[in-house]
């Protein structure tokens, strides 16, 4: 089937004018189509290059608008009416090509349609995404870029914080965008951006194994690949999903740039670092190993590739690095870097809680040389380290050449997981061994594509052992009906993984348990019911602005900041804004940075401490107690400890007191 793409481009725009939100996906990525980095591309490969280009040219052009004081609705206009004004020039003034849709990519473009509707499918189940403590944080960013209709100066009210910049927020710009573009709302859209990033980075795998393999092994392979993987997959549970974000445009960043080493082609350099710049304004820590990682990578190969290869790769560095600090300078005129002591605390013990390991207890020189390989095992799974463990054989037996630039990727990220106990290079205590990990998904994709190729030779035994693979599947789920995130395999330490652990989980894993999980096992992380989302509306009519509440930590209360636009005094905020929070709200005699390296909580509260004092609570300016039907950890607080309280809220099993300081001198 022939595809002209003018009419394409203009179908799309008209698409994007109908249903606004759509636009934020296409506009103005769909302007690449007129351009020779189009040209020859498979039609699948087109449409995710100028979805990755539109999204990244929206989080970008967020920080830029600020310094002209401009909203993002009008942004999103004015870029409409420049794409369609340059997209009538090109249509009318230069060839424009056409693209041929083999029957393959049919099949291709039917099985992506597929794993979207999957990645959907967690919204039937829960109202919104899992992860009540980073989620709820994404949604209160969310929701005051909503009400600024742009990027804020500040946090308030919702939090006591003058100073808007330092945390990433392209994620969040995102979802505001789509909310601000038709009546969605905030809660589900953030939900739908966090599941639709993980359809992004399938995609984004598809593109990149496109290089080496057959598209319909290289789809195939993806959609394994993610189906099978800990991570990025399962940082959905914990509401992680900027970093899952950040990590598509790593990998765009990634596949552009090794083709830009090629053809040296300046329109792809410049799209290469617009999702160089996307990766940093999304979240630092994919940001930051994708700069180590690939330099490590790129100065490795040096001696390997020939006298002008190396003269390009510095070319092509000297064209890229400044297009990236050109398009990032306005966040940077915004950013505001500084840890406090407590906070680098925190930071110290990260590499350990955010590792998998046999025992924290073993000498340090030999857990971080252990580290990757852990790593590796950990945040991959075990069949898919099989499966690539076995694609590497055969692929050093018959292509060596080809194996080594995926050998060398490896050890950068080895590399840059052993520096995690260290801090040896800049900036590197932002960096935590499972985000470092997700980078192995690309070495590994690799070799699990030469072993799928490789089987594909066999179609018997494939026939025979998919057969099998599904009863043996039926059978174990059958025999294990229940199954939540905390009651699977992976509800363990760990940073102390036993024998007996490790072989349960790998069974787990080999019969898709990543996936399931994902599927239906999140529900319990999920604490928002409707009995909430009723509360939040009424909260919002009834309750003074600026009133502050008091919520129990894992329930529905934490977001009444994004839902309610109401402050609450223990919300979840980003480990650089820590200091400030508990400075304003003056709780530093009530916490401290945990001692234990295993555990994932870096500072406890002392909540009971708190709440026995009734004058702490009024300083504080606590005027409200939430109290839900759900929440994932046990109450810190009942009824029975607050006696001077008003019910001023009743029903479906949420109570909202009003706290009665008249008492009180």
């Amino acid at each position: 089937m022939l595809l002209s793409h003018r009419v394409f481009v203009g179908t799309s725009i008209f698409a994007s004018l109908l249903y606004k939100p759509l636009g934020v996906f296409l506009i103005p990525g769909i302007l690449l189509f007129f351009t020779h980095f189009i040209e020859k591309r498979q039609f699948l490969a087109s449409i995710i290059l100028a979805v990755a280009s539109s999204l990244a040219y929206w989080i970008i052009g967020a920080w830029w608008i600020k310094l002209i004081g401009m909203q993002l609705p009008s942004f999103f206009f004015a870029t409409v009416i420049f794409t369609m004004a340059i997209a009538c020039i090109l249509a009318f003034t230069r060839r424009v090509s056409s693209c041929s849709i083999a029957r393959e990519e049919w099949f291709i473009l039917g099985l992506f349609l597929i794993i979207t509707i999957a990645r959907l499918y967690p919204m039937t189940q829960m109202l919104v995404a899992p992860g009540p403590g980073d989620s709820a944080e994404h949604a209160l960013f969310t929701r005051l870029i909503v009400e600024h209709k742009g990027i804020p100066d500040s946090y308030r009210p919702l939090l006591p914080i003058d100073h808007f910049g330092s945390y990433p927020v392209g994620f969040h710009t995102i979802a505001a965008m789509m909310i601000l573009l038709d009546t969605i709302q905030l809660h589900r859209e953030t939900f739908f951006i966090s599941a639709f990033t993980y359809v992004l980075i399938t995609l984004a795998l598809y593109l990149f194994l496109y290089r080496w393999f057959h598209p319909v092994i290289a789809a195939i392979t993806s959609t394994i690949v993610m189906i099978f993987s800990t991570y990025p997959q399962l940082i959905f549970h914990w509401g992680g999903n900027p970093t899952a974000l950040g990590f598509f445009f790593a990998i765009m960043s990634t596949i552009l740039l090794e083709e830009a080493h090629k053809t040296f082609s300046v329109t792809t350099i410049i799209v290469a670092a617009l999702c160089s710049a996307a990766t940093l304004l999304t979240h630092v820590n994919p940001a930051l190993t994708l700069f180590y990682v690939y330099g490590f990578f790129a100065l490795a190969r040096l001696p390997i590739i020939t006298h002008s290869q190396q003269t390009q790769s510095m070319r092509l560095f000297c064209i890229f690095i400044p297009a990236c600090l050109i398009l990032i300078a306005s966040y940077l005129t915004y950013f505001e870097f500084g840890f406090s002591a407590a906070e680098q605390a925190e930071f110290m013990k990260k590499p350990y809680d955010h590792a998998v390991s046999v025992s924290t207890s073993m000498p340090k020189q030999l857990y971080v040389l252990l580290a990757p390989a852990m790593q590796l095992v950990g945040f991959t799974s075990i069949p898919l380290i099989v499966l690539g463990f076995a694609g590497a054989i055969t692929c050093f037996r018959k292509k060596m050449r080809q194996a080594i630039p995926h050998c060398i990727f490896f050890c950068s990220i080895s590399i840059l997981i052993m520096n995690a106990y260290y801090w040896l290079l800049p900036l590197t205590f932002a960096l935590f061994p499972d985000r470092i990990s997700l980078f192995f998904i690309l070495p590994v994709s690799y070799f699990v594509g030469i072993s799928i190729q490789e089987i594909r030779r066999f179609p018997k035994l494939l026939i025979t052992g998919a057969i099998c693979f599904f009863v043996l599947g039926a059978v174990y789920y059958t025999a294990n009906p229940v199954i939540d995130f905390v009651h699977s395999p992976y509800g363990i330490d760990r940073t102390s993984v036993s024998f007996s652990e490790a072989s349960e989980l790998a069974l787990f894993q080999l019969f898709g348990g990543p996936f399931f999980l994902y599927l239906f096992g999140m529900q319990p992380d999920s604490v928002v019911t409707e009995a909430d989302i009723s509360v939040f509306a009424w909260i919002q009519q009834n309750i003074p602005e600026n009133s502050m509440f008091l919520n129990n930590p894992g329930s529905a209360g934490s977001w009444i900041p994004a839902l309610a636009y109401r402050p609450i005094l223990f919300p979840h905020v980003p480990g650089n804004l820590h200091t400030e929070l508990f400075t304003a709200y003056n709780l530093t005699d009530y916490i401290k940075v945990n001692p234990d390296k295993s555990s994932p909580h870096s500072v406890l509260y002392n909540f009971s401490l708190l709440i026995a004092q009734p004058q702490a609570l009024k300083e504080r300016g606590v005027r409200y107690v939430y109290t839900g039907p759900r929440s994932i950890f046990n109450p810190v607080f009942t009824e029975r400890d607050f006696p001077d309280r008003k019910v001023v809220y009743m029903k479906e099993g949420v109570i909202i007191y009003q706290l009665d300081w008249s008492c009180l001198s």
